[in-house]
């Protein structure tokens, strides 16, 4: 008599006075939490409870960075890089190799390397994924270790140590990491410990204050494999574009973040350093490159995140962000693809037309790249 258990996760029952009584539990008004916690059912409850946020470091563009702790800074070095490791346990360590693109001044990420227990998975340009040196077709489990996925445009790499890495496998990065990982990570994304002004701290365990002197101080292998860019400027007003016309249409294009759908995030987040960094990145990139689509495709992640879901690509003619270079974007192409082995066939292709991406004129498919017919391989006997 008086005794109560659960016979199922939300059905509660007692006894009182050898009668069985049983009702599903019920749940008082799901609670607002504050800011950096978040609304979730734990496992074996029945009601929503408020828990603490995972971490998140982000790098786009040429390249910026967001750390765990929200600290934004510029780093253009040239070579491979810690990102994100457990220092304290050694469960887990993601690199991401840089090099110069665009320009002979410009450094973005070109693969991440992501490395757990006795495995190595690499994210390469275009959605490629290999594992010791290769290539992998997704989805690809290894039970108790990791799990690889292709969701939209991006790969999805989760590991059983509450880890998630986003490659868009093109130059944007998104590391999530349990609370469990507080204190205990080290890498350009920080330390995370909700503090932001001792994110500079180098490998040696020194705290510094210049973002190269720190991001230098993570370099993996040796230097003679990076590439040197020469110095670029550390401010978008810095930037010496003699071509006026050429500056005001690259502000047009980042002054999106400024305007129209954009402007329903501004409150939730902060929208001038994502400014600042596309003004950055365009100080010598083409407007045909669409260098500033990353940092608008970095904002309209951080809006997703705070629930506010923006239509962005259409309006600033990003849709073709993820076309390779000497390709381009249209909403109604031809769907037979020119390439390397069929573009000198004249047959004419009665599909109708479709979205995506094509090469440019006089250029051709080969490797999910377009590349002149002079420089397709010959063909094997």
């Amino acid at each position: 008599n008086g005794d109560t258990w659960k016979l199922k996760k939300c059905t509660k029952c007692s006894c009182h006075h050898g009668v069985v009584r049983c009702g599903v539990e019920e749940c008082i008004t799901a609670p607002v939490c504050p800011p950096k916690k978040k609304l979730v059912t734990p496992p074996g409850k029945c009601c929503p409870t408020c828990v603490e946020e995972d971490g998140i470091c982000t790098v786009f563009g040429d390249p910026h960075y967001k750390t765990f702790d929200g600290k934004i800074f510029n780093y253009q070095g040239p070579c491979r890089y810690v990102l994100a490791s457990d220092c304290s346990g050694g469960t887990f360590s993601i690199e991401v190799w840089n090099d110069v693109r665009y320009s002979k001044s410009f450094s973005w990420t070109k693969s991440v390397v992501i490395r757990v227990k006795d495995m190595k998975v690499k994210l390469g340009q275009f959605l490629r994924v290999r594992i010791k040196k290769e290539r992998i077709k997704l989805p690809f489990v290894k039970l108790r270790v990791l799990n690889i996925l292709q969701e939209d445009h991006n790969i999805v790499v989760r590991i059983n140590k509450g880890v998630k890495v986003v490659w868009d496998g093109d130059n944007y990065v998104e590391v999530s990491v349990s609370p469990t990982y507080k204190g205990k990570l080290c890498g350009l994304c920080g330390n995370y410990n909700d503090k932001q002004d001792d994110d500079f701290m180098s490998r040696n365990g020194t705290r510094l204050t210049d973002p190269n002197a720190f991001g230098n101080s993570w370099l993996v292998g040796r230097r003679k494999k990076c590439l040197r860019p020469p110095k670029r400027p550390s401010h978008p007003l810095d930037c010496r574009l003699k071509d006026w016309s050429l500056r005001l249409q690259n502000l047009q294009n980042c002054n999106n973040i400024k305007q129209g759908s954009f402007k329903l995030c501004h409150k939730a987040v902060e929208a001038t350093p994502y400014f600042r960094s596309c003004m950055l990145d365009m100080c010598e990139c083409l407007p045909s490159d669409k260098c500033y689509c990353d940092s608008l495709n970095a904002y309209a992640r951080e809006c997703s995140r705070a629930g506010i879901q923006i239509d962005w690509k259409n309006s600033t003619n990003c849709q073709g962000m993820h076309c390779p270079r000497s390709s381009y974007y249209t909403t109604c192409g031809p769907p037979c693809r020119r390439t390397c082995k069929n573009y000198q066939q004249a047959r004419p292709c009665r599909r109708k037309c479709q979205p995506g991406c094509q090469c440019n004129p006089g250029r051709v498919w080969h490797r999910d790249r377009c590349v002149l017919p002079s420089e397709c391989p010959l063909p094997t006997s």
